[in-house]
């Protein structure tokens, strides 16, 4: 379960460090903010929600039908 004052202290925190901009005059540039916003968030969630792997019950193994002749 993700501990959700940790991931906003720690988005706070890398959103900071972002550059701000209120002139962009080409969607290049647009597009380059967008996705450093984007990599700004995704490192957050990763940084701050741990990963757990399924229980074991959970995992599904498939079964192959061989066919007799």
């Amino acid at each position: 379960m993700a501990n959700w004052k940790k991931v906003n202290k720690t988005l706070e925190c890398k959103l900071d460090g972002l550059e701000t901009r209120e002139d962009i005059h080409m969607p290049a540039q647009l597009h380059m903010h967008i996705k450093e916003l984007t990599c700004t968030i995704t490192d957050a969630i990763d940084m701050s929600i741990p990963k757990n792997k399924p229980p074991q019950e959970m995992l599904v193994v498939p079964v192959t039908h061989h066919q007799t002749q």
